[in-house]
């Protein structure tokens, strides 16, 4: 699925976060960022050069940072000013991380990293999410109808621990699934199983993913067949 032309077999998941960094649990990403630390200390040495680490010490001396800032976020808050209506406006920010803070992309990595997508790589070994930030999207290879099902059940799996863990809302209606057109009607069609995968009610009716044909933009790039 990384190759510049895609094989016919292969499906890809994009994945749409609602205000993600906003609605986001502090105390949960407090919780993943000590499951790094843990993580990273008991580092083999094979699997610290595979990732190039080189001083596990400044690893944990980056998230401990991380977790000071957290620490402040949750006790004292942060405040956003942003213009409304003509006139520049004071918020607190109760609950969640403010776009473009220093810590909060990394922060918000972390969480997500630790929270959902490493219980999801546990129980779904061959699927492997790409992430930047909170854009993501799902390569996969579709060459049996159980396939379908799988990726369906890692969908849903995928959209119960970011509501649980961290407060996110998957949006499941805004999932766009590409799929070559050579397997339109045919029993590998993924529209004809769309029923299998995360809904979500909008304005009064049940909404599922949208099936593409030609082309995404994944991370501002296109792909396509």
């Amino acid at each position: 699925c990384d190759s510049p032309q895609l094989d016919d077999h292969a499906v890809i998941v994009a994945l749409d976060y609602s205000n993600a960094y906003s609605t986001s649990l502090l105390d949960s990403a407090a919780r993943a960022t000590l499951m790094l630390i843990k993580w990273v200390e008991q580092l083999d040495e094979a699997t610290r050069t595979r990732l190039a680490i080189k001083d596990v010490s400044e690893v944990v001396k980056a998230a401990e940072a991380t977790l000071d800032d957290l620490a402040f976020l949750r006790t004292h808050h942060g405040e956003v000013l942003t213009v409304v209506d003509g006139h520049l406006e004071r918020f607190a920010v109760l609950l969640g991380f403010t776009q473009g803070g220093l810590f909060s992309m990394v922060c918000f990595c972390i969480a997500v990293c630790f929270l959902v997508l490493k219980p999801l790589k546990e129980e779904f070994s061959e699927i492997a999410p790409k992430c930047i930030a909170d854009d993501a999207h799902v390569p996969t290879v579709i060459r049996e109808v159980p396939h379908i099902e799988r990726l369906a059940r890692w969908c849903h799996r995928y959209v119960t621990l970011s509501i649980r863990e961290l407060n996110l809302s998957a949006n499941a209606r805004k999932f766009k699934i590409l799929q070559s057109q050579r397997w339109v009607s045919t029993e590998l069609d993924v529209a004809r199983y769309i029923k299998l995968f995360p809904s979500q009610m909008h304005e009064g009716v049940r909404k599922y993913p949208t099936v593409v044909r030609g082309a995404l933009k994944v991370n501002g790039v296109g792909v396509g067949f």
